[in-house]
């Protein structure tokens, strides 16, 4: 009797494994909407990010004052085709930096937000000049004023 109720649940163990292994072969259930539903991390996609390093220091001089900045950028693309483009046209980035820094006063370098503003600034610079709309972060490798 004991082997019987045994073999029996086994079977149904092994039909309702077949049955939800068939479900998810032929996406009558999506996999990744439900696991979402129990914890959103695991529903996101993974967005592809590209680094555009610019070459070099960018440097000038703080307004109304006598001291410089020095300045060394990484822009992190959301699309490959304007990470290309940006790749080959650096001088643009580095146009739109020299003209922000330029525009920015010594008090405004003392600020603790200083990076957020200036990368707020150049993302908005960047769509409205040269149509590049997939900046999602710019990295400072060094921002010194002396």
């Amino acid at each position: 009797m004991n082997r019987k109720k045994l073999i029996i649940i086994i079977s149904a163990i092994l039909l309702l494994a077949a049955i939800v292994a068939g479900l998810i072969y032929f996406e009558v259930v999506n996999v990744r909407e439900l696991l979402a539903s129990i914890n959103p991390e695991w529903g996101k996609e993974e967005v592809k990010e590209y680094q555009v390093p610019i070459p070099g220091n960018i440097i000038t001089n703080v307004k109304n004052s006598r001291k410089v900045v020095r300045c060394e950028i990484v822009l992190i693309l959301s699309d490959e085709e304007e990470a290309k483009r940006l790749e080959a046209e650096t001088f643009k980035v580095k146009d739109v930096m020299l003209e922000i820094l330029r525009s920015t006063e010594e008090l405004e370098y003392r600020s603790d937000e200083i990076q957020q503003n200036l990368s707020a600034r150049l993302v908005s610079k960047m769509k409205e000049m040269h149509d590049i709309q997939s900046i999602t972060k710019v990295y400072y490798k060094q921002l010194i004023t002396q």
